[in-house]
């Protein structure tokens, strides 16, 4: 998966679950292997699995989101983005699949209040994720200069965080 070899990863995840069918985090990780390959459905078939297997794992909890995105459901994903984040408040991963799907929405001032308190925290580890989507919901808004504020942060982060540069 990190070397994007999606075939050769599917094919070891596949295995991984013959050899240990019970185990929810291969089935999560096959999930995030067959939604690059366009096979969303099942991904979800494997997320149910894993969610079966592990109710929860947050790494299987927020694993919906991404194929939902993808499949473009984003009044589902929204809906569960809420719950998630009510359950688990702390939370910053499920905090920014919220703010994900409430710019799909077109929320963009909500994206940016909850990014802008994100960020104040400076709790958050990888903040490269809010600075695109902050930077891509102030450009929505006619906010150029914060826009380019955020896109310039991102940059400099993109010098020593590879995952800033895919940002």
């Amino acid at each position: 998966n990190a070397d994007w070899n999606w075939k050769g990863a599917e094919a070891d995840l596949r295995r991984a679950i013959e050899l240990d069918p019970q185990n929810a985090t291969a089935h999560q990780r096959l999930s995030y292997v067959l939604s690059p390959l366009g096979k969303h459905d099942e991904a979800l078939e494997e997320i149910k699995l894993a969610y079966q297997l592990d109710p929860i794992a947050d790494n299987v909890l927020g694993a919906r989101f991404p194929i939902l995105e993808a499949r473009g459901e984003y009044d589902e994903a929204l809906k569960e983005a809420e719950i998630y984040l009510r359950e688990n408040k702390a939370n910053i991963n499920a905090l920014r699949a919220y703010g994900t799907f409430l710019y799909h929405k077109g929320d963009y001032a909500k994206v940016i209040e909850l990014g802008e308190n994100a960020l104040g925290g400076n709790s958050i580890r990888n903040p490269f994720a809010w600075y695109s989507l902050l930077a891509a919901a102030y450009q929505k808004t006619g906010q150029a200069e914060k826009s380019a504020e955020y896109l310039e942060k991102l940059k400099l982060l993109a010098r020593s965080e590879t995952k800033a540069i895919y940002s």
